[in-house]
């Protein structure tokens, strides 16, 4: 199924680089728009500031779905995120190979 009209945007913490990697081009081979908010690489960075304007991309309609990838699963540290509007956070977890 094509989405060519969704825009999600993408960021990671430096854990969580190699599946977002793996990530693009899976769903801009399904037809979706997608924007890498960072982080570029698996060197440790600031993953607070690359969520927050995630959400903020989607709080003010430039995107349509945001998808934060953080390498423990934890993502405690995003609880700043909560109190933009329209932003709703959930964890997910999936087993490693």
């Amino acid at each position: 199924m094509k989405h060519t009209k969704l825009k999600i945007a993408l960021a990671c913490d430096h854990a969580g680089f190699v599946s977002k990697k793996k990530l693009v081009p899976e769903l801009s081979k399904e037809g979706y728009s997608v924007s890498d908010y960072g982080i570029y690489s698996e060197t440790p960075a600031d993953y607070p500031d690359v969520a927050e304007k995630v959400a903020l991309a989607v709080q003010d309609g430039r995107i349509g779905r945001g998808v934060l990838i953080c390498g423990s699963g934890d993502n405690r540290h995003l609880q700043r995120l909560d109190k933009l509007r329209r932003i709703e956070r959930s964890n997910m977890r999936s087993e490693q190979p």
